[in-house]
């Protein structure tokens, strides 16, 4: 072998070794070598309210708040979700001091809630599945049911948890329809 051989060898040698060193390094104080994905935001859109609606989208981390004022007390919303994971948790949150009937609908699915408006403000709810389907009640244990807070009703404040079935599922649009009184 030449001596210019002998170097080109060498030199390969110490670049291999060099490489190989800082790759150990790397692996050795816990670091990875893949790509870690971008998470996209959580994002929704209002798509339809009616007459006299206000609804607003609030995002913190997993966790989303739906705030609808609606000074008429009876009103209808879609919305969207079009960025983002499913997020955990989403609250409707009414400005209105009773709610004789709401309605939460996703794909085939119809979620009824009534909140009596005597004093222990007892509430029941149903599901319906399709347009031709029994509706049922529901209780706690169902996934499809809504957790309610009325403890601020006297202010005009009734907080809707969304059904652990929607956020489980791949739903991205949902529709609200509601009555505070029935006239």
């Amino acid at each position: 072998m030449t001596i210019k051989v002998i170097r080109k060898y060498l030199s390969l040698l110490c670049i291999y070794s060099i490489i190989g060193l800082l790759c150990s390094g790397c692996l050795q104080s816990g670091a990875t070598l893949t790509a870690t994905p971008t998470l996209v935001p959580i994002d929704f859109q209002v798509l339809s309210v009616s007459d006299d609606v206000q609804v607003s989208v609030v995002v913190e981390g997993q966790q989303v708040l739906v705030d609808i004022k609606n000074p008429g007390g009876i009103g209808r919303a879609n919305l969207k979700q079009i960025s983002g994971k499913q997020p955990e948790q989403i609250i409707l949150q009414y400005h209105l001091k009773g709610l004789e009937n709401h309605q939460f609908s996703y794909g085939d699915i119809r979620i009824r809630i009534s909140i009596s408006s005597n004093g222990e403000r007892r509430v029941t709810q149903t599901m319906q599945r399709g347009a031709r389907g029994k509706e049922t009640p529901i209780g706690p244990e169902s996934p499809y049911w809504m957790e309610v807070n009325v403890d601020a009703i006297a202010d005009g404040l009734i907080d809707i948890q969304a059904p652990q079935d929607y956020l489980a599922g791949e739903q991205q649009l949902f529709e609200l329809e509601w009555v505070d009184f029935y006239r």
